[in-house]
């Protein structure tokens, strides 16, 4: 009797315990069938390769978790080289992305090898300027007259002072960029935005000379298609070119060279380049005359290179500089005269809750931004959120840029993981990679894929990713359908060309 009442009893504990874990199981297969990706279905061909890489994944998972150290939880600019070794890093690197939808145009790409080529220029000379605190450039026929807050030298004679080439133009390199030294004497968040607000600033001398301006965007599209990018969308200053004489053009010179450079290369490269837009930008510290002079001027372009020009927007810091709310008269004017502009803002790229900067999010969507620049904070905002998610407004993620700007440390912690959790409508960018020594596109994705989707996430989140870039473009039906069948043969030839490589 005794044994019958032990067996009912076990049978009583294992049925609740197998109970147990079928709910449990129910629970996470739920909960996993709201993460992006998961309506992706695959091949049979995409599903061998998937699990090529998630055997990738979790085994560099394996070590993370048995020494207690992530790369996520390292700056970028410390991790960078470690990541780049990495075995998932270079698979992702294989990988044709479709669009990059947050790139800006001083920082497309590494700086190094135009220093190389461009700062032995015999007419390029530079400065420090004691007013903006940092090193000014400038090509010209002579050497440019002294100012009382700057004393110009040739950039070659202050190389030779120096005595040694490749340390000077390291040194260089340094004035441009965020580097690890920098980082790690960085005092805080601010600290980290000056010093890298002004690299641009130093930057824009060189940047400006426009046989630079076309040798740099030509290098940095063809960093982005090695990288496996098809199609881009440039946030351009549009600045004002000049060339040894010192003339100065306007903004639509400046478009017109990228549209003369779209077209050259949608030639050159017919079957990897299917094109890319500018989105005109400006600071968000300016006057209001500025921005409304700027507005108006972005009317006109959106009228008149529609297959070029994608919209508006402002950059910079977002704590320290003007809200949306301050421009609202400047930004209504299209709308007030019946007209057309597109707005792609930068939005929530903030840390603080509650304030005119994080209230800039409400202000893009009532604005009808199509896209949302960052939105770090919109997971502060679940109403917001759920309207913007109805509109389908896409949030840009730039999860490095957030990390080495100090939004945030770990980017597990990131909150884009949370929209990537319940399949808000995402795409991954990398905002200024030139900055930071980050590629295209790859980085980002890698630590996307590492840190801020479940260890089972793979090829089905790539694909979505990718998918979305283009879906969330700012290509119209014609040009979506060219870069959708553009990507979608490169990605089934690398299915293909993996499974023959891997044998799988």
């Amino acid at each position: 009797m005794e044994i019958k009442i032990i067996l009912v009893i076990l049978c009583y504990i294992l049925s609740c315990y197998g109970d147990y874990l079928n709910k449990r199981a129910n629970l996470l297969e739920e909960d996993n069938r709201h993460q992006i990706g998961n309506d992706i279905i695959l091949s049979d061909n995409e599903n061998k390769v998937d699990q090529l890489l998630r055997r990738m994944k979790q085994k560099e998972l394996d070590v993370s978790f048995n020494t207690s150290r992530s790369l996520q939880e390292i700056n970028f600019l410390l991790a960078e080289e470690e990541i780049s070794k990495s075995d998932v890093f270079k698979f992702i690197q294989k990988i044709p992305k479709g669009a990059i939808n947050h790139i800006h145009d001083m920082a497309l790409t590494g700086y190094l090898p135009l220093i190389k080529k461009w700062t032995y220029d015999k007419h390029l000379y530079t400065c420090y300027n004691t007013i903006l605190k940092t090193y000014s450039y400038l090509f010209s026929k002579t050497q440019p007259p002294d100012e009382i807050s700057c004393k110009w030298i040739s950039v070659n004679q202050a190389r030779n002072n120096y005595g040694n080439d490749d340390a000077f133009d390291k040194l260089l390199l340094s004035n441009f960029t965020l580097t690890k030294d920098f980082l790690l004497n960085a005092k805080d968040q601010n600290d980290i935005w000056t010093k890298f607000q002004n690299g641009f600033i130093s930057f824009n001398g060189i940047f400006s000379y426009k046989a630079v301006f076309m040798d740099y965007l030509s290098m940095g599209l063809k960093a982005l298609m090695e990288d496996g990018v098809q199609f881009v969308e440039i946030r351009a200053t549009l600045p004002l070119l000049y060339d040894l004489d010192g003339t100065y053009a306007n903004p639509e010179y400046a478009l017109k060279l990228y549209i003369d450079m779209a077209k050259e290369f949608k030639l050159r490269y017919k079957t990897d380049f299917a094109g890319l837009k500018v989105i005109y930008c400006m600071l968000r510290r300016l006057p209001t005359d500025k921005i409304k002079e700027a507005v108006s001027k972005s009317v006109l372009f959106h009228q008149k290179y529609p297959e070029y020009f994608a919209g508006f927007d402002l950059v910079g810091q977002e704590d320290t500089g003007k809200p949306l709310l301050f421009y609202v008269d400047e930004l209504l004017a299209p709308m007030k005269n019946h007209q057309h502009l597109p707005y792609i803002f930068h939005a929530g790229e903030t840390d603080w809750q509650g304030n005119s900067v994080d209230e800039n999010l409400f202000d893009a969507v009532l604005l009808n931004s199509t896209r949302i620049g960052h939105g770090f904070a919109l997971n502060k905002h679940p109403y917001l959120k759920k309207i913007a998610k109805a509109k389908e407004v896409a949030v840009e993620l730039c999860p490095i840029s957030n990390q080495v700007l100090g939004l945030v440390t770990d980017l597990r912690d990131h909150p884009g993981a949370s929209l990537l959790a319940e399949n808000y409508p995402v795409t991954v960018s990398s905002d200024d990679p030139g900055m930071w020594g980050a590629s295209g596109l790859s980085h980002d994705l890698y630590q996307v894929l590492m840190g801020m989707v479940p260890k089972d996430g793979g090829l089905k989140v790539l694909k979505k990713l990718f998918l979305n870039s283009i879906k969330f473009s700012s290509t119209d039906a014609t040009e979506k359908k060219i870069l959708t069948d553009m990507w979608g043969r490169k990605w089934d030839a690398f299915i293909t060309a993996t499974i023959l490589d891997y044998q799988l």
